[in-house]
């Protein structure tokens, strides 16, 4: 005759749902450490910016500036057109 144990509903429980969880957590966490590790840094920084503002007094140069020179090249650009033309 032989004689068969019933597992405890408590054991049952952990070995079905807290031990597998348990398993996917730890391994969650070593797999994101490894990750930040070779990524340098933290891995949750999504959309850092590392751009750097000028202002206008440390470069000199203004908008203005800028439009100018933009226009008197356009200018030489098109008198050298109408130039090669005739």
């Amino acid at each position: 005759e032989v004689i068969v144990e019933q597992e405890s509903a408590i054991m049952a429980f952990f070995t079905n749902w807290i031990l597998p969880i348990a398993v996917m957590v730890i391994f969650w966490q070593l797999l994101t450490r490894i990750m930040t590790k070779r990524m340098g840094g933290n891995a949750m920084t999504f959309g850092k910016a590392n751009a750097k503002i000028y202002a206008e007094n440390e470069t000199g140069v203004t908008f203005a500036s800028q439009w100018e020179s933009h226009t008197s090249c356009q200018r030489r650009n098109l008198s050298a057109d109408y130039r090669r033309q005739k």
